[in-house]
């Protein structure tokens, strides 16, 4: 960087104050959004720098599953999402796209009222946009700064004065972050939390200086695409043709596709809404260069400038090829309409502001965090959005981390009149207990995500083998076995009054909380 640039940032360098708490959150999406509403519980400062010019939240609908409901209702959501949201009471699977697809004629029903009786809620549906403005709702206004595009990182520590400093020092209490920004502005904290989704920068930061160091597993690849897929909400449907819309619980219809259509998932939402999801198969050739990037870069395929460019070709193609394939769905029976309805009615029912088309990643990264650095959400763990793993496991990963972050400030050496600065070594232990409760639950998120799109959308004999065990042969027993990996886990933010369990299976909290 030239000393006129250094020079400039100098001059736009936000205070800080280093020997308090202070933490900075790279992205406003539902994962940084969310620590910072817990964070301001925690009453523990911080600032979230999004890129963004205002606020965006793409995609149609979300599941917030029973692991998170206890601290939902901790932080007082619990009434605004009982009534914004549909309670799921069960899947209904069709195995083909053609045909009248009548609701007694399905191919097979999965019971999802176990979650209330065993855990105490629901499985609830929510619009995404709704979600997140019931959490942007409760963050000051100026904690949040738009138009923040992170361009660069640093750690700074007294005896290196760069990223990571000395590895082999533990006792090091006065350094600090900093985020640089495009606009020329810096941002210093304690520690930076990477919650900045998929193509995370802050990811690609901790990566390079991880390089650096020598600490880098080349053979570690980056995340792929997994699928693509087109997502919409409608406007309110006529209720005569909907009924089904008007019951207390609502259900996921959901018919397996053909050709490059993998699976067409209908789930419910209030005022007579229908949130739809058409997933697709990646094109070969998008594979293929896809491919071609990670093995010239191995941190990012995002990496250079021209992987950048390639990357936006190749999205516009396959964009592209999801538009055309929405088209073909329009003669498509549609399951919810009691008048033989087909997609047609509801895409022309959802306006175009509200389609997104979006890649789907899956897959856990090998590092989540280096020295002041650690990430969360999307930016280190992607699921296929089965289930709501991936909005419930940012939320998890936020819940760890606040927990243990007011416990470092609210320990009897933080409180005393004269403060010490936040040592590194306490810092850097937090992060590696997240990991170490984060990590095995995430990956199991994501192979649990991978089971359920193979059930509803596989193709070939395996595919078949799994559905009919899923539907017709599986034991209770071990279904519920499996369901308790995954729902078991309902922990609480130690720092506000507590939510009583409720479900026949006692809640399990995080280890060491």
């Amino acid at each position: 960087m030239s000393p006129s640039r250094l020079s400039e940032y100098a001059s736009n360098t936000v205070p800080y104050a280093s020997n308090a708490l202070h933490v900075l959150i790279a992205g406003a999406g539902l994962g940084g959004i969310m620590m910072g509403v817990m964070l301001e519980r925690a009453g523990i400062s911080y600032q979230i720098l999004e890129r963004s010019e205002e606020v965006r939240s793409i995609g149609c609908a979300i599941s917030i599953g029973p692991t998170v409901m206890r601290v939902m209702g901790q932080l007082g959501l619990m009434g605004e999402l009982f009534k914004e949201s549909i309670p799921i009471r069960q899947i209904r699977y069709f195995d083909r796209m053609e045909g009248d697809l009548e609701l007694d004629q399905c191919d097979g029903i999965a019971d999802m009222m176990f979650c209330e009786t065993r855990y105490g809620n629901a499985i609830r549906v929510i619009s995404r946009t709704t979600f997140y403005n019931m959490l942007y709702s409760r963050v000051p206004p100026h904690k949040i700064l738009f138009g923040k595009r992170i361009i660069r990182t640093q750690e700074h520590d007294s005896d290196t004065g760069g990223f990571g400093g000395d590895k082999g020092d533990t006792s090091n209490d006065s350094g600090f972050v900093s985020c640089f920004c495009d606009d020329g502005t810096e941002y210093r904290g304690t520690i930076l939390i990477g919650a900045d989704g998929v193509y995370s920068a802050v990811r690609q930061q901790m990566y390079q200086a991880l390089e650096n160091l020598g600490e880098m597993d080349k053979n570690k690849a980056p995340l792929m695409p997994h699928q693509h897929c087109v997502v919409g909400i409608t406007q309110p449907l006529d209720p005569k043709e909907f009924e089904i819309l008007g019951n207390k619980y609502g259900e996921f219809q959901v018919i397996r596709g053909m050709d490059q259509i993998r699976s067409i998932w209908l789930m419910p939402l209030t005022n007579y809404r229908i949130a739809w999801t058409l997933f697709c198969y990646l094109p070969k050739d998008f594979r293929q260069e896809f491919n071609n990037m990670n093995q010239n870069s191995s941190l990012s395929p995002l990496g250079s400038q021209s992987n950048h460019e390639k990357w936006h070709a190749l999205s516009k193609k396959v964009h592209a090829q999801a538009q055309a394939l929405l088209e073909n769905i329009r003669d498509v029976r549609n399951p919810m309409s009691n008048a033989k309805g087909v997609f047609r009615g509801l895409l022309d029912k959802t306006q175009p502001k509200a389609i997104s088309k979006v890649m789907v990643n899956q897959g856990v990264c090998y590092r989540w965090y280096h020295s002041r650095t650690v990430l969360i959400g999307d930016a280190c763990h992607q699921s296929l959005p089965h289930g709501g793993q991936g909005a419930s496991q940012a939320i998890l990963d936020s819940i760890f981390l606040a927990s243990k972050l007011h416990a470092l400030v609210s320990s009897p050496s933080a409180t005393c009149a004269e403060k010490p600065r936040i040592r590194r070594s306490e810092i850097t232990n937090i992060f590696a207990q997240y990991y170490e409760e984060r990590r095995d639950v995430a990956t199991f998120a994501k192979v649990g995500s991978g089971w359920f799109d193979n059930i509803f959308g596989g193709e070939g004999w395996g595919a078949k083998m799994v559905r009919f065990c899923y539907f017709w042969l599986m034991p209770p027993a071990m279904f519920y076995q499996i369901s308790d990996l995954f729902f078991r886990t309902r922990p609480l933010l130690p720092f506000l009054p507590s939510v009583r369990s409720t479900g026949c299976v006692a809640a399990r909290t995080f280890l060491g909380t």
